[in-house]
């Protein structure tokens, strides 16, 4: 709903899952509506999000009091700014714990700052398991459950379990679809802004090298071809593709039913 101010919580149980870059489009699309997000780094060791934004994310150590309090506080705080948080791995049991022990959602719903958990699924059962979880644990907040087709499938005993079926019909599920190599290359650098990308003119051609993304050396992709990509599958067009029911704004993936299989990205 317009207005609303979203506290994006990007999670997942296992590593090498998408949920760095997932949080990073978060934040760029907030940046490319004109926002400037709150972003909150929970790996005190590789500070991955932080190396996106290294003037704007801020890395706090859940392991240690003040950094709990910093991080609670800061989120529930009534002010306009959106705020996304990566929840690193080593993170994840403890900032639920706390997310539950503070009451967290209700504190900030109060404040009018509306959380959504952003939860990558995997192919291990522990994984499903947990989304399961998560959704029974705090029924007041929005779970969209994130399928990364980059992802292995999960096998058939995982899907005839009944966590998977539980799931099987929960209403907020996105998709972070296949990228192309060339993009994959193009938007691995931290440096890259892919905010300040859209919002750069266009190079004169196709052959045009002023494309800044990459070395002489490297593959090469256009300007316009990746703009299109970004635009199609990263920062998609509408402003409102979650229900205003639900209470958030759109955000930056591309939305398909559960079990549909995305096309690659260009």
């Amino acid at each position: 709903m317009p207005g609303t101010t979203v506290a994006a919580i990007v999670a997942s149980l296992h590593g090498r899952s998408g949920k760095t870059l997932l949080a990073r489009v978060i934040a760029e699309h907030f940046i490319l509506s004109g926002g400037k997000p709150l972003m909150f780094d929970t790996d005190a060791i590789e500070r991955r999000l932080t190396a996106c934004f290294p003037y704007d994310a801020v890395v706090l150590d859940l392991s240690r009091v003040r950094g709990q309090m910093a991080l609670f506080d800061t989120l529930a705080r009534p002010f306009a700014a959106h705020r996304v948080v990566d929840v690193s791995q080593p993170a994840f049991r403890k900032f639920f714990e706390l997310m539950r022990l503070t009451d967290f959602v209700a504190e900030a719903k109060a404040q009018g700052v509306e959380p959504a958990i952003f939860y990558i699924l995997d192919r291990d059962h522990d994984s499903i398991a947990e989304a399961a979880e998560l959704n029974e644990r705090f029924p007041d907040c929005a779970l969209v459950l994130v399928d990364n087709a980059f992802l292995p499938r999960a096998s058939a005993a995982v899907r005839e379990g009944a966590a998977f079926r539980a799931l099987a019909a929960h209403p907020l599920r996105i998709l972070m679809p296949t990228l192309h190599p060339a993009l994959v290359e193009a938007i691995e650098g931290p440096a890259v802004s892919l905010s300040a990308l859209m919002r750069e003119p266009l190079s004169r051609s196709d052959a045009d090298p002023g494309s800044r993304l990459h070395e002489a050396s490297g593959p090469r992709i256009s300007d316009a071809p990746l703009r299109c990509a970004i635009a199609s599958r990263m920062f998609p067009t509408c402003d409102n593709l979650m229900r205003p029911e639900v209470g958030y704004t759109r955000l930056p993936v591309c939305c398909a039913a559960p079990g549909e299989r995305p096309p690659s990205l260009i």
